[in-house]
């Protein structure tokens, strides 16, 4: 899996090789490390704690809008069928043993997760690649 963004390139970072920068808000994150501590068997358990160890995690005064984080509604258009479609990520329900296609433990959950409004995802599949966009994210609002 690639991900490009449309962001300015710093210098002597290759666009197309390099992963973006990453930012998670710490209240996920240690809602993610708890599951991933009691659960890890869960698929995916791999890509989320590299996501963790590369991130930049602030909190939630600081975490910006338009990044996907737990319960965001993302918004994706598949560039080659020109289709667009909305992606809600979501933990797992409690006592589940098959995961839903939006939690944050399957591939396309783990690889959205901290992405950003205007990012690409090159996703791999048996007939080549996939190449999204991603439109909007619309973060959920949280109580005071």
């Amino acid at each position: 899996m690639s991900v490009q963004t449309n962001r300015p390139v710093k210098a002597g970072r290759a666009p197309l090789l390099h992963p973006l920068p990453i930012v998670l808000l710490k209240n996920d994150v240690v809602l993610v490390e708890y599951l991933m501590s009691h659960h890890p068997q869960w698929p995916e358990i791999n890509t989320l704690q590299e996501k963790i160890k590369t991130a930049s995690i602030l909190d939630g005064i600081n975490f910006p809008t338009g990044v996907a984080r737990i319960h965001s509604n993302i918004l994706l258009r598949d560039q080659v069928a020109k289709q667009n479609f909305s992606y809600r990520l979501n933990l797992p329900e409690t006592g589940s043993t098959a995961f839903h296609s939006d939690s944050v433990f399957r591939p396309m959950g783990a690889a959205l997760w901290g992405m950003q409004s205007g990012d690409e995802l090159i996703w791999p599949t048996g007939k080549g690649n996939r190449y999204y966009f991603i439109l909007s994210v619309v973060n959920p609002i949280e109580s005071l």
